[in-house]
């Protein structure tokens, strides 16, 4: 297997400094330009993490009517970050029924710089939420929106149980009514969320060994679920720009993070690059 990074950090003069992901490139300090991902400041600890949630914010152990899984809550605690189930898939009707292909590497952009060819960031790289940051994404010509875009994909996403049948799956809208409401995250909030993937894996695999399939039983219940960073610590986009032609990703085994270039798909040097939705609810 490719190893998933070939970045590295190291103090110089009080600062962290990056190697770029592509090695076609020199050494830099990435957080130069005037931007740099501030830690999170997310609560990512408490017995809420981990937990089932609603679409209307009750917690519950009834995987059926959940939305989500909390990894983080705001600081006043009336508000919860929910991560979704799965990476974004692939579905499609082959021979043998309706099947799921997990770990696409999703471009986060289609092209690069703007419609007019001045290569102008969109400015998702100010300090901001996820969910203002994908409407910046989402309004932005320049990136080729469609099925193609990161952002777009989180925004059209709404959860689906695990069917073989393609007649299931298009009957499956109970959870449809959160579509629009999941967005890509920024670098602090997939900050949050690396921070607690250990805790959530362990609960939603039941003790095994994290894989890159969906597991569907996990104590009796039929768990939708696909591992935060899958088996080898997959790389996840934000929705954080380091320019007009880069965007932020984070490494899920070191919670790292560095850029690049926003057309990615497939796997190059650091493997592939995934999303994972996740979206905000309002607790009862």
């Amino acid at each position: 297997m490719k190893k998933l990074l070939s970045l590295f950090a190291c103090l110089t003069a009080g600062a962290m400094v990056f190697t770029s992901c592509d090695n076609s490139q020199d050494s830099h300090n990435p957080w130069g330009a005037g931007y740099e991902p501030e830690a999170t400041n997310l609560v990512t600890s408490g017995d809420r993490i981990g937990r089932m949630c609603t679409m209307d914010g009750r917690i519950t152990d009834n995987n059926d009517e959940a939305d989500g899984i909390i990894f983080a809550l705001n600081r006043s605690g009336d508000t919860a970050y929910l991560c979704a189930f799965t990476d974004i898939m692939l579905g499609e009707s082959g021979r043998f029924g309706w099947t799921w292909t997990p770990n696409i590497s999703i471009a986060w952009a289609s092209r690069v710089g703007s419609a007019k060819g001045d290569s102008v960031a969109i400015g998702t790289d100010r300090l901001m939420g996820g969910d203002m940051a994908t409407n910046l994404i989402l309004a932005d010509d320049s990136v080729g929106n469609g099925r193609a875009s990161a952002a777009q994909q989180c925004h059209e996403y709404y959860r689906i149980h695990c069917y073989t049948s393609r007649t299931d799956h298009s009957n499956d809208t109970y959870f449809q009514p959160s579509q629009g409401s999941w967005f890509l995250p920024t670098s602090q909030e997939l900050e949050a969320l690396i921070r607690n993937a250990d805790l959530i894996n362990e609960r939603y695999l039941g003790g095994t060994t994290a894989a890159d399939t969906v597991v569907t039983t996990v104590g009796g219940e039929d768990y939708y679920f696909l591992p935060i960073g899958g088996s080898n610590g997959y790389t996840y986009w934000t929705s954080n720009e380091f320019n007009a032609n880069n965007a932020i990703y984070r490494v899920v085994n070191t919670n790292e993070a560095s850029y690049y270039t926003k057309t990615l798909t497939g796997s190059t040097t650091i493997g592939k690059i995934m999303v994972r939705p996740v979206r905000k609810v309002r607790l009862q």
